[in-house]
């Protein structure tokens, strides 16, 4: 170096190199825990969303229900549900029958399933919940739904990533009124 020029000495170049590693780290530090947090808020909400979607067509159906099965029903059925439509006169009448059945079960995650016909014309099947665990030989933690007029119970349980979400669905028919 010539007379009066100034430079970065060893000493500095290592403080300014540190500076910069412990910088960076603590960039990469943040964004990981954001991804990862971010990560865990999809998977609860994918399960939360699933668990829920599947209780509210369960409910629309087993609310309007005269007849419910759950037991003795033969894989993958789940459960089974019907009822009419009254017209004023009673010679219109329109009977419904919702069958709700598992689908795809690998490792005893699944999709639950439902089929409606109606004596109208109606045979449309829709999926009401990805995800949901169904697995009869953990009944303790498995998917499952019994019922003891006038309720029915319908326990939800799905799995997404490592995320487990349970919804218990106590339900009773809408009262039934004499015209």
């Amino acid at each position: 170096m010539r007379n009066g020029e100034k430079g970065f000495n060893t000493i500095e170049l290592i403080i300014s190199i540190a500076l910069i590693t412990i910088i960076g780290l603590g960039s990469y530090m943040v964004t990981h825990q954001t991804m990862t947090i971010n990560s865990k808020g999809q998977s609860k909400m994918t399960v939360v969303t699933q668990a829920e979607n599947a209780g509210y067509w369960i409910i629309l159906d087993a609310q309007m229900a005269e007849n419910i099965t759950t037991d003795d029903l033969t894989s993958p059925n789940f459960i089974i549900i019907s009822w009419t439509d009254w017209d004023v006169l009673g010679l219109n009448s329109v009977y419904h029958t919702s069958t709700y059945y598992f689908d795809d079960l690998a490792d005893g995650i699944g999709i639950l399933m439902r089929r409606h016909w109606s004596s109208a014309g109606a045979n449309e099947t829709s999926i009401v919940g990805e995800y949901i665990y169904y697995e009869p030989t953990d009944p303790g933690n498995t998917s499952s739904a019994t019922y003891q007029s006038p309720e029915l119970t319908v326990r939800i349980v799905t799995e997404y990533k490592g995320t487990i979400e349970k919804r218990e669905y106590k339900i009773t028919q809408r009262p039934n009124y004499d015209w």
